[in-house]
């Protein structure tokens, strides 16, 4: 599973929050209506993308994000 993800060298980050607007005289939704995903790519190496990804745990421990390795990952948990 990643296959793809690990030969491109990236991953897929979730803030956990969905993001809050604020438009001009009240114009638009307030909260996004999708979940936020990040693409996080251009690791040169499959050591460097998993570093990248453990440096993302203590921002997991305190549920502000998930982090996914594959799209197979992201389907799975619906989004």
């Amino acid at each position: 599973e990643g296959g793809l993800e690990r030969a491109a060298g990236v991953f897929y980050v979730r803030p956990s929050v969905r993001y809050q607007f604020k438009h001009p005289q009240a114009t638009g939704n307030s909260a996004s209506p999708f979940h936020a995903v990040w693409f996080c790519g251009g690791w040169a190496t499959e050591g460097a993308r998993r570093r990248a990804m453990r440096a993302l745990r203590p921002r997991r421990r305190l549920r502000e994000v998930e982090v996914f390795r594959s799209a197979k990952m992201l389907r799975r948990r619906g989004l």
